[in-house]
């Protein structure tokens, strides 16, 4: 048929132009599981940040004992790595023999530049490798050496200071960071004598940096040979150093001195240190520690302390020293501490606690805190322990207890993955008076996934008594199905009563991609009379982003006989955006032009 409607070569024109979206999936579901979701960041954040503290301890280890030697290998050998250079040879992973993709090859060119001193073009070279490779592995190296031409090519020295600066700022873990510093030094030293002194302070703080790592590197090996005056020896040089990165080291060597002296100097650091990132680090260092004296230290540190981050981070400390009177604490704190934000951290630290008195505290916790998110932070706790026991206490809150718990309850049963849960999750579908907590449990099955689920989500999908409950079921089916068959989902639509259950089918048909699904929904739009649904299913094809769709959509187009159907299938060819449907769009525009 002819098109000659302008609204048509208007949308199609507006594809071209760029996106055109006209249809939503099951956002309600992505929604509610993303917001349930979320709970995890709360406690997932205190403990990563504790791991990269200790991450960064281990770092600063391997740098200074195993790094260091190889940097100085690396400061011998590279002036006769130059010279092998100039003599027409290049780096190994850049030799000739060596395989290279493009960045590297640019990369290279640009090096070369470097050697020839072509100052200028080694500048425009290196240019134009950072534009064009944007996630090359070679992207410091060259940021360096375009920073380094630009210095030789004359550029002025305030320039090229920032330039060195810059580059440290974004990359300083490079193996070339240390020579950006020396010429910071250097440059610096000369804009001090041209009349600048401010550069001077900045120097002058390098330099003592530079002799502060050497010192820490000295004083790890004091340490790892037993002298008696590391201890003393460190902890006067945190206190003269106002550098936090070198203060942060020493921590992390604190840290490791098994004597109970440290413990007075990490005390102290932690209350009144200036920098919250070093009390920190100074109170994961007691929580390694452990044992009685960190306990107790680290209890007083969270009775005088006044930020609630620190407060945190003190908790999941006394988590980790493993002391006997770690859970009552715990407890007492999750019930009565004035911070909502420092109660659900003591509850969500007993996650961690192996052993059943943990898991009975966070049973007291979820029928006696006064605050709902502590209730629900003890919920969340019990579930990532799987803890078979709680399921009674769960059941009881899924079932009788407000709207927001009962739905926390009904997604931590379906973290459980014992039948006894999924049992505890069709009483809850069954017999709850509330719809969100319903639809909760669906999601929970869903996840659970298995036959039994599976029929128990079908079941509703098909049902009459809820138009909503069946259309949370078909978006729950997609996460228990077992293959990318989509009959279940033609099922639900040829049985269901309800359109908006019969569109969330069709959008489920679309997320399952893949031949068979184009091919039902091929069939479905031959067959089915009712428009509106004709036009979810084009939407969905459009949603598969599959060059099978365009001949199926093209044949809508010309065929069908509602006009919002066609033009809901010119939409979805543009949201599949490949060259296939693209050279489908321009056809259907000579058509219209013919």
């Amino acid at each position: 048929m002819k098109l000659k409607s302008n609204v048509t070569r208007m949308l199609i024109c507006s594809l071209f132009a760029g996106p055109f979206i006209l249809n939503t999936s099951a956002s309600g579901q992505i929604q509610m599981k993303m917001q349930e979701q979320a709970r995890y960041m709360a406690k997932v954040q205190q403990r990563l940040m504790a791991e990269q503290d200790k991450m960064q301890r281990i770092k600063l280890r391997l740098n200074i004992e195993q790094l260091e030697p190889l940097v100085e290998l690396r400061t011998r050998l590279e002036p006769v790595a130059l010279v092998l250079n100039y003599s027409g040879l290049s780096d190994p992973a850049l030799n000739d023999d060596t395989p290279q993709d493009e960045s590297a090859k640019d990369y290279q060119r640009g090096y070369n530049l470097i050697l020839e001193e072509n100052w200028n073009q080694a500048v425009t070279s290196f240019d134009a490798f950072l534009k064009a490779h944007p996630r090359s592995s070679y992207r410091d190296d060259a940021l360096f050496w375009q920073v380094y031409a630009q210095e030789k090519s004359g550029q002025d020295a305030e320039a090229s200071f920032e330039g060195y600066q810059n580059f440290l700022k974004r990359y300083p873990e490079s193996k070339w960071a240390d020579d950006a510093k020396a010429n910071m030094i250097r440059i610096g030293h000369q804009l001090a004598r041209s009349g600048k002194p401010e550069y001077e302070t900045i120097v002058r703080t390098m330099e003592q940096e530079e002799n502060e790592e050497l010192s820490l590197a000295a004083l790890y090996a004091l340490e790892d040979i037993g002298d008696e005056r590391a201890l003393e020896t460190v902890t006067s040089l945190f206190d003269r150093t106002t550098s936090e990165t070198i203060k942060g080291k020493i921590v992390y060597i604190l840290g490791d001195f098994e004597s109970p002296d440290v413990v007075p100097k990490l005390i102290d650091i932690a209350k009144n240190d200036p920098s919250g990132s070093i009390r920190k680090k100074a109170v994961y260092a007691l929580g390694d520690f452990g044992g009685e004296i960190a306990f107790n230290a680290l209890k007083e540190i969270l009775e005088s302390e006044n930020s609630v981050e620190i407060r945190k981070s003190v908790l999941y400390a006394i988590e980790d020293t493993d002391y006997a009177g770690v859970v009552p604490y715990m407890l007492n704190i999750a019930l009565t501490d004035q911070s909502i934000e420092v109660a659900k951290a003591a509850a969500y630290a007993l996650e961690d606690v192996e052993s059943a008195e943990a898991g009975h505290a966070l049973q007291r916790i979820l029928q006696e805190a006064p605050a709902t998110e502590v209730r629900k932070a003890a919920l969340y706790s019990l579930g990532d322990r799987e803890d078979i026991d709680a399921l009674a206490t769960l059941r009881e809150i899924a079932l009788n207890d407000n709207s927001e718990l009962s739905k926390a309850a009904v997604y931590v049963l379906g973290d459980i993955e014992k039948e006894e849960a999924l049992a505890v999750l069709k009483e809850v579908l069954n017999t709850s008076k509330h719809t969100e907590t319903q639809k909760a449990a669906l999601y929970a099955i869903g996840d659970f996934g298995g036959k039994d689920a599976r029929d128990i989500l079908y079941q509703t999908a098909i049902g009459q008594s809820s138009q909503e409950l069946a259309k949370a079921a078909v978006y729950a089916l997609e996460d228990a199905l077992e293959s990318r068959n989509p009959d279940v989902f033609v099922d639900i639509l040829k049985k269901s009563p309800y359109t908006s259950v019969k569109k969330a089918a069709l959008y489920e048909i679309g997320d399952l991609e893949g031949n068979l699904a184009i091919k039902a929904l091929e069939q479905i739009l031959e067959e089915e009379k009712n428009p509106e649904l004709r036009k979810t299913a084009v939407y969905a094809l459009g949603d598969t982003e599959s060059d099978e769709a365009v001949d199926v959509l093209l044949k809508v187009i010309k065929n069908d006989g509602s006009l919002s159907v066609r033009k809901a299938a010119i939409s979805a060819l543009g949201d599949i955006g490949t060259p296939k449907a693209r050279k489908a769009l321009l056809e259907i525009l000579e058509i219209e032009e013919d």
